[in-house]
């Protein structure tokens, strides 16, 4: 049997000595409401487990599993990816947009225009950066609120305002 799964996160630890598992959410979840059970795969077939109950606690999203009822059982799951049918997904959950969506897309700055694609994201460092290609060059862009004044999703635009001077310190 083929069952149609996507990606919602990971269980990362136990939390607690109940079975409960902190489980970190890769989509943004459309209200406080959770899918009856989730996927896990193990030993590279996908299992069900019934969810007793879902919430945040403080920062935390925690789940508790059917049949998970320790540390030590909660402790076999940790790090591993949980799923959900993609015909429920919609009704919980909305994907969250990544930087990584942006590779691709035209930047457009305020004053030199058309600068070049984005070829891909930095993110390894304190701020997120563009990397784009202009006139065969590499033009780094930071990703900050000061500098990044609209994205257009359906035009597949960025818009930015740079620094004086740093656009034109990578295409001399």
């Amino acid at each position: 049997m083929k069952f149609n799964l996507t990606k919602i996160g990971y269980l990362s630890k136990p939390h607690g000595f109940n079975g409960d598992l902190k489980s970190n959410l890769e989509v943004l979840m459309l209200s406080d409401k959770f899918p009856e059970f989730i996927w896990i795969f193990l030993d590279g077939k996908p299992v069900p487990f019934f969810i007793e109950k879902a919430a945040f606690v403080k920062s935390n999203f925690i789940i508790k599993l059917e049949d998970v009822d320790s540390e030590e059982n909660a402790s076999l799951l940790k790090n591993t990816s949980i799923y959900c049918e993609k015909k429920l997904f919609s009704q919980f959950f909305e994907q969250e947009e990544s930087l990584e969506d942006l590779v691709g897309f035209e930047v457009e700055d305020k004053i030199k225009g058309f600068i070049g694609v984005i070829d891909s994201i930095i993110e390894n460092t304190i701020q997120p950066t563009l990397v784009l290609t202009f006139e065969e060059k590499e033009i780094l862009v930071p990703y900050t609120a000061e500098v990044i004044t609209e994205i257009d999703f359906d035009n597949k635009k960025v818009k930015v305002e740079t620094p004086e001077g740093l656009i034109d310190m990578y295409l001399e």
